[in-house]
């Protein structure tokens, strides 16, 4: 890629992956559609195209459920920690939404707790 073409190019990937469909990107950025579909085709053929579709729909998740990369990445560290400790994936939300209940009961609030899990 020409380095005077990276910039405009990473802009094109970067709205693409964020779910803009290439008409808009085309429009915005004062090009063809073909060349914005060239040029994710492009960057498809470098990453493996099925990885850029899941990374495309990923990124099109999040937006739409309201979360970050990072808060997923945390909800996910989290969801290991349960599993982990024997907790299985369904029955974690009957577990936080229990100890939230019981800790309500007793007057505790959430930015009071603190506990630390020895293995």
């Amino acid at each position: 890629m020409a380095a005077s073409l990276r910039p405009l190019k990473e802009g094109i990937l970067k709205e693409w992956l964020r779910g803009k469909n290439r008409d808009t990107i085309a429009h915005e950025n004062g090009l063809s559609t073909g060349t914005v579909s060239n040029i994710v085709k492009e960057w498809k053929e470098e990453i493996g195209s099925l990885s850029a579709d899941q990374l495309r729909e990923f990124a099109v998740t999040l937006r739409n459920v309201g979360i970050s990369p990072l808060q997923c990445g945390q909800g996910f560290r989290i969801l290991n920690i349960l599993c982990d400790l024997g907790f299985s994936e369904d029955n974690i939300e009957m577990f936080a939404l229990d100890v939230c209940k019981m800790c309500k009961n007793i007057g505790l609030q959430p930015d009071k707790m603190h506990c630390t899990l020895k293995n």
